[in-house]
């Protein structure tokens, strides 16, 4: 069985700014965060602020909750 790496908060984020097929321009403009940021994000040349993760999650919908540790195996 592979171990698969769960998928991080960034991810999420950056798979919902491109697979929503709107612009970095019209992010902008819904969510106040600049387009140069939005578009340093996605290429991963930058992270976000917490704000701005915050603002992203509340426009696109994306709920996070934190993963569980995976259970030790017992002997």
């Amino acid at each position: 069985m592979t171990w698969k790496k769960p998928e991080t908060l960034s991810d999420k984020l950056r798979r919902a700014i491109v697979e929503s097929g709107l612009t970095h321009l019209q992010i902008e403009k819904e969510t106040g965060i600049k387009r140069q940021s939005l578009l340093l994000f996605v290429r991963s040349e930058q992270t976000l602020r917490l704000d701005a993760a915050e603002k992203l999650m509340e426009f696109f919908g994306i709920e996070w909750t934190q993963p569980r540790k995976p259970k030790r195996p017992t002997k």
